[in-house]
């Protein structure tokens, strides 16, 4: 399984780079977020899954995004 790319990306840091790296190439829908448009958690969820090729944990991915953002809104 693992030599065809099958195997599910559960590595935090990992998770935690992709979500880094869709926050910052989404500012728009960061902002969005930010404004009440809570949906938009789904652009950014599927833009990872996108980035994985649907083989990241989804869950975790929803999670850590999540945290980003609120600490984001925080600052």
């Amino acid at each position: 399984m693992e030599k065809h790319g099958w195997t599910q990306i559960t590595d935090d840091s990992e998770i935690d780079r992709l979500c880094t790296a869709v926050i910052e190439q989404n500012p728009n829908l960061v902002e969005q977020f930010h404004a009440g448009k809570t949906k938009v958690l789904n652009s950014l969820v599927g833009k990872v899954a996108k980035m994985t090729e649907n083989r990241a944990n989804m869950a975790a991915v929803v999670q850590v995004l999540r945290e980003k953002l609120s600490k984001l809104q925080n600052t």
